[in-house]
């Protein structure tokens, strides 16, 4: 009996060195790709972060160790490539300070490139991030999170992307004038083109998608050159702008709808009109978006992006696929991490530096070494290069004209 027990024992152990050293080699081959080509988060909120406790002041934080999920130090050890740095504004700032506060986030941004040249590089196209890339930087890229940044203005628009906005949320939690929230939020009355605000939410639902409006600064972003994200925005707005866009659009940061049913998560069927426009899903690691119950983990962020790509249920979900969802290849998915913009970190994906650790598991799930670098940065490149193809094919077009002037309390002009 002893014998046989000692047997186990080292039978076990055996089993489990075997496991550990399985799992050492796929987090090695993840650094080592990573090393090769760039991993690009498509959502950081740490401008944000340093706007509540530093007053944007980058100078006077230490970036190379932060309280926060991003520093210097945790994005090298992540080998994180290139960053979308979002320059998020909160939506009670709609019609009042949002353009100055966007512009204050922007400037945080080149801020950060500016006093750690060393580790940080701006860039505004696939040529800067490969620059960037080669001389072991982080290029740094500037992501809007809602058209509230622009106050329906076509010149806000454009002036924001000459500063280096390389792609907008057309809405954030509140609708405004380019089109419905999923959020279905509200700064005023305005916002609601049905009903009324109330407690910061509209107290019907909203059904018009897209505004025209709407419609023509998505077009205008075509011509800039500048991606179209549609996270945050209704599945009606979701489809218009799938059928107005002329480049392939991004969700910068959510998830899979059939395995956690939260309104930033994207449904089966647009995830079937994303893969005909080209365009990608960034996966979020926002816990409520990953687990509809209980903490969310490392694993679980896999099962999304396994289930974007195949279209597989994993073990906590057998059911979340009853209409065959075929997925949409691993050409359609990226990641949007949204690190400093939540709490409820996935266990084993609590900050920047975990990022490898997410590769590996692809890996071990039998993604070729191809696929798992298109996810982690390979697609975005591939998206922006064709946004850059459309703004060449569209460059004699004149920039869109005209203001609107929404009937808001701070307004100088009708």
């Amino acid at each position: 009996f002893f014998w046989h027990c000692m047997g186990l024992t080292i039978l076990v152990l055996l089993l489990s060195l075997c496991f550990c050293s399985r799992a050492e080699d796929y987090l090695q081959k993840a650094l080592e790709l990573q090393k090769h080509k760039p991993l690009i988060d498509g959502h950081n909120d740490l401008p944000w972060e340093l706007r509540k406790t530093a007053n944007d002041s980058v100078w006077s934080v230490d970036l190379y160790k932060t309280k926060g999920h991003t520093d210097i130090s945790r994005l090298r050890s992540g080998e994180v490539g290139a960053q979308f740095w979002s320059v998020y504004v909160e939506c009670d700032m709609q019609g009042k300070d949002a353009v100055r506060a966007t512009l204050e986030q922007i400037d945080v941004v080149h801020q950060i490139a500016t006093r750690y040249p060393d580790t940080f590089q701006i860039a505004t196209d696939v040529a800067g991030i490969e620059e960037a890339f080669a001389k072991g930087k982080i290029a740094s890229l500037i992501g809007m999170e809602g058209a509230h940044s622009i106050d329906g203005s076509f010149g806000a628009l454009r002036a924001m992307y000459q500063l280096g906005a390389r792609y907008m949320t057309l809405t954030q939690g509140c609708n405004n004038e380019v089109g419905d929230s999923s959020s279905n939020g509200c700064a005023d009355n305005t916002d609601c083109r049905a009903g009324v605000c109330k407690n910061g939410v509209c107290s019907q639902p909203q059904t018009e998608g897209l505004s025209e409006f709407g419609k023509h600064v998505v077009v205008e972003m075509n011509r800039l050159g500048m991606m179209v994200d549609i996270s945050h925005v209704t599945p009606a707005a979701m489809k218009m702008a799938l059928m107005t866009t002329a480049a392939p659009v991004i969700f910068s940061h959510s998830s899979a709808k059939a395995l956690c049913d939260v309104d930033r998560n994207v449904p089966d069927d647009i995830l079937l009109e994303l893969k005909k426009n080209g365009g990608i899903v960034m996966v979020t690691f926002v816990g409520s978006f990953i687990s509809p119950k209980g903490p969310a983990t490392l694993d679980m962020v896999a099962d999304h992006i396994e289930y974007i790509v195949k279209g597989v249920c994993p073990l906590w979900k057998p059911d979340c696929n009853p209409n065959g969802f075929p997925g949409i290849g691993h050409k359609h998915v990226g990641l949007g991490s949204d690190f400093d913009g939540f709490d409820d970190v996935p266990v084993g994906l609590e900050d920047v530096s975990k990022f490898p650790y997410l590769t590996a598991e692809l890996l071990r799930r039998g993604f070729a070494d191809h696929e798992v670098s298109d996810i982690f940065g390979g697609n975005t490149l591939r998206v922006l290069r064709e946004v850059e193809k459309v703004r060449d094919l569209m460059k004699d077009q004149p920039p869109a004209q005209g203001l609107i002037f929404p009937k808001r309390e701070c307004r100088s002009q009708e």
